[in-house]
């Protein structure tokens, strides 16, 4: 399995370690895979999770992806759909966390009581917040309600696309 590993692209993306069964047992994310998945090999895990997962695994698969924010989010579809038995963070009973879109906000969210689009599971808050954070910066969506003549801090410093000025237009931002 090492030497199949030493063929992994250095691109962002999710892994996937099987059994003899074909099972999927773990499911990880890679800002870059080829560095990642090789971190398993590199020396004697002292992790006794990790050893019985190397023991048991018998091959990987990957799924690139463009960037880490995507593969985020993969990850948190496939371990949802598999259940991968080595991914024990989902199997802690707490709530599984959302990304909530609404017409008017994006927000973090542990129940799918709303009306909206939503985004996930995801396996943990940091993870949830680490997609959102992403989503924020990547397209300038807005963080603050108030309505201010000369825009936020963040709209000053270009973070926001100055949805707290007066005379914004809301439809052009439902467009985003």
């Amino acid at each position: 399995m090492e030497n199949l590993v030493k063929t992994l692209s250095s691109n962002a993306g999710v892994y996937l370690f099987k059994n003899k069964d074909g099972n999927v047992i773990y499911i990880g994310k890679a800002k870059v895979l080829k560095k990642r998945v090789l971190s398993y090999f590199q020396k004697a895990p002292k992790d006794w999770k990790i050893q019985m997962l190397l023991e048991e695994a018998v091959t990987v698969d990957v799924i690139e992806t463009t960037t880490e924010g995507q593969a985020l989010l993969l990850e948190a579809e496939l371990v949802q759909k598999y259940q991968p038995k080595f991914n024990v963070l989902l199997k802690s009973g707490q709530p599984f966390l959302y990304l909530l879109f609404t017409e008017n906000s994006l927000e973090i969210v542990r129940t799918k009581k709303t009306k909206g689009l939503y985004c996930g599971p995801f396996i943990n808050k940091q993870q949830a917040r680490n997609v959102y954070e992403f989503l924020i910066n990547t397209f300038k969506l807005y963080q603050c309600n108030k309505k201010i003549n000369n825009g936020c801090l963040d709209y000053h410093l270009g973070k926001c696309i100055g949805t707290c000025l007066e005379n914004f237009d809301q439809k052009e931002y439902a467009v985003r």
